[in-house]
């Protein structure tokens, strides 16, 4: 049911259509038995915020906010949760404070022993270099990549057409890197 309620509540969250997505929140506890929201329910609504397009110290505050509350509910956050987290100050243009969150991350445990983890990576590391690129930090997008090579992660499809993307639309077109 979760499953099926997340795209609701991250669709309505993105729109900042809070008192619809409050409505399918408090739908879930009316159940019987209550439906207790889990992982899913929670990153739906980091997702919502993440990919909003309102200002940056909102959407950050909403992210942090959220996250805050998935803790205090007992909600330990898997890998989606944490890459829609990051996901979330990239499109805020907050990528400094996004690689710290990485660094938080890997200094507490691996992205792979988190639930979901080893088949997350490849999809964590795309999200991370993607939203480095559309920060302007294609050196540290790079360093990325050659650590995704260095750890046997491959590329998912979504960033393979991102870094095609970069290289040939982007604000000085690099055909020779596209060939590379």
């Amino acid at each position: 049911t979760e499953a099926i309620l997340a795209p609701l509540l991250s669709g309505f969250t993105r729109a900042r259509l809070f008192a619809e997505a409050g409505s399918v929140w408090n739908w879930l506890s009316t159940q019987s038995p209550p439906l207790i929201p889990r992982n899913v329910s929670w990153t739906a609504l980091l997702q919502g915020y993440a990919t909003s397009r309102s200002n940056s110290v909102g959407t950050v505050t909403s992210i942090e906010e959220t996250w805050d509350q998935m803790l205090q509910a007992g909600i330990l956050p898997d890998a989606r949760a944490w890459a829609t987290r990051v996901e979330g100050y990239f499109n805020a243009k907050e990528w400094k404070q996004a690689m710290i969150l990485i660094n938080q991350l890997s200094k507490k445990t691996s992205l792979v022993n988190l639930e979901g983890g080893v088949e997350y990576a490849p999809k964590m590391y795309a999200k991370i270099v993607v939203g480095l690129l559309k920060n302007g930090q294609g050196g540290s997008a790079s360093e990325v990549l050659e650590g995704m090579e260095r750890n046997g992660v491959q590329p998912t499809i979504e960033l393979l057409n991102a870094l095609l993307a970069h290289h040939a639309f982007g604000k000085s077109p690099d055909f020779p890197a596209i060939i590379s």
